[in-house]
């Protein structure tokens, strides 16, 4: 009991002091800039210091995961490039869960590369196509709701879709086809797409709010389990156009 009221004590002196003590804060600040280019020297402490782990992350990145046959370009309304990311995407949704997704949707602007050279088509490469964490989910909406996300793809210009086809008609969706039929707009179909879009990013606040579930990937990590899968069966990335989106 004495112990605990001396430590009462010496707990309300040292609050009192703290009260007391004199308050300091900067009055005056300088500053130099400093330029960073090419005249900067390395400090070769640090690069000692970092490079065991910069040779292990390098090693990482450049592991090839599937070999590219085609100059693959980033355009609109239709690109080879956009056609084999989408494909991926549909295809990694159609393993994840259990249920067949019908369409699979990229925004143009989520892909960050304006093109992929023929060659080794490396880790590294994938992060920079797709450098975001995003999502690949999956939901159900009604063929009406659809047709609204296929119009606001063509008043963009086109975008990568999978397992549909449409013409841009003025700045709408016309003829669409999903899976090779006609869109019935009472049909519910599944489709793939980013947790980004699904929650009403980039303008798709007309399914923003619909229920969704997660896949358990990133729509990164859906591009390296499609090509390493690919890969392993001997296939390629080839260039293809098929008019999924016309204008």
């Amino acid at each position: 009991m004495i112990f605990k009221s001396l430590r009462n004590i010496a707990l309300l002196f040292l609050l009192f002091a703290a009260s007391c003590a004199k308050q300091l804060a900067p009055t005056q600040y300088s500053y130099e800039r400093e330029n960073i280019n090419g005249s900067i020297q390395a400090d070769s402490k640090i690069e000692a210091m970092i490079k065991p782990y910069k040779d292990s992350l390098d090693a990482i990145m450049n592991g090839v995961i599937i070999v590219n046959d085609d100059m693959l370009t980033k355009r609109q309304p239709e690109s080879n490039l956009g056609n084999v990311l989408a494909d991926a995407m549909l295809s990694q949704a159609n393993k994840c869960c259990g249920k067949k997704a019908d369409v699979a949707v990229l925004n143009q602007g989520g892909i960050r590369v304006a093109q992929l050279a023929p060659g080794n088509v490396t880790l590294g490469d994938i992060y920079e196509i797709m450098p975001f964490e995003n999502r690949l989910v999956l939901m159900d909406l009604k063929g009406s709701d659809l047709r609204q996300l296929f119009d606001a793809i063509a008043h963009a210009g086109g975008w990568p879709i999978g397992g549909a086809k449409f013409k841009i008609d003025g700045e709408k969706a016309e003829n669409i086809t999903v899976g090779g039929l006609p869109l019935d707009n009472t049909k519910t179909y599944c489709l793939a797409i980013s947790d980004y879009l699904a929650d009403g990013g980039d303008k798709l606040g007309m399914i923003k709010g619909k229920p969704y579930i997660d896949s358990g990937k990133n729509i990164r990590e859906a591009f390296i389990d499609e090509f390493t899968e690919m890969n392993k069966a001997g296939k390629h990335l080839k260039s293809y156009l098929d008019n999924r989106i016309e204008k």
